[in-house]
């Protein structure tokens, strides 16, 4: 379901996610949530740092 989120637009929002997750209750650890997002954007940093953008 995470590639429907993405399909259109190549991105993913976390309201996309919710709304293409097959189940009708969705739990967002909002720690971890944060967590993923920084170690993420710390992955981005790196790539740009390592491929020149």
């Amino acid at each position: 379901m995470l590639v429907l989120s993405a399909n259109v637009d190549k991105e993913m929002t976390l309201i996309e996610i919710m709304q293409n997750y097959p189940t009708s209750a969705v739990e967002v650890d909002g720690e971890r949530l944060e967590s993923a997002y920084r170690q993420l954007a710390r992955l981005q940093g790196n790539l740009q740092d390592l491929l020149g953008f």
